[in-house]
């Protein structure tokens, strides 16, 4: 996997783009494991996207900085890295500052969007982010687990609720980056499709 410092390459990025994670938790290292076993990788254990105040009215953010937008847990529990937005810890879809994550030890990788429609979309996404930028983590265990198991697939989670892979895998459908999937379904190693973005390159503090 290639490594690059951040500030030498933070101006290629760019919102949309993938970011994926990889922890040390209990939590992290089990959805590792089981994506291993189950689907063949188990290199990362989360993803989220990029977004600037460019695509997204990011209360409290600042022009020139990039963001993740992701569905997480966040504060002192954690990686003590806050909500941009409320300045709080939350369990759900938040904003959080990338460099702030990578100076936390975070391991993250950016995966470049091949074709990456967001200045085309961005009134789009903007809609998605006033319905759903509030919206709580899916801590519901079944709709998880269909994620890897095809045989739940009638299981449903909750409309407003999102694990990490599938809030990604929703707003890339919804701006055409991926079409007939189902986002319940997505697991976070199956976004590093060759397709669909390029290989991560891991980003150096």
């Amino acid at each position: 996997m290639r490594k690059k410092a951040f500030q030498d390459i933070k101006h290629k990025i760019q919102p949309l783009d993938l970011l994926v994670f990889r922890g040390k938790d209990f939590v992290s290292s089990t959805i590792r494991v089981v994506q291993k076993k189950f689907l063949g990788s188990g290199d990362w254990s989360h993803v989220g996207l990029v977004v600037t105040t460019d695509l997204l009215p990011i209360k409290n953010g600042k022009p020139g900085k990039l963001y993740v937008w992701e569905s997480t847990m966040s504060g002192r529990l954690t990686d003590g890295v806050y909500d941009t937005e409320s300045g709080k810890a939350k369990f759900g879809v938040q904003i959080r500052d990338l460099e702030e994550l990578l100076a936390a030890s975070c391991e993250i990788g950016w995966c470049r969007l091949r074709v990456n429609p967001w200045k085309e979309k961005k009134l789009m996404v903007q809609e998605f982010y006033k319905k759903h930028g509030k919206a709580t983590y899916e801590y519901n265990i079944f709709p998880l687990f269909k994620t890897i198991f095809s045989c739940m697939s009638k299981v449903k989670g909750s409309k407003d609720k999102f694990f990490c892979s599938e809030l990604v895998a929703t707003i890339y459908v919804l701006v055409g980056v991926i079409e007939d999937v189902d986002p319940e379904t997505i697991a976070p190693v199956e976004l590093l499709n060759k397709k669909l973005v390029k290989k991560p390159v891991l980003l150096l503090y």
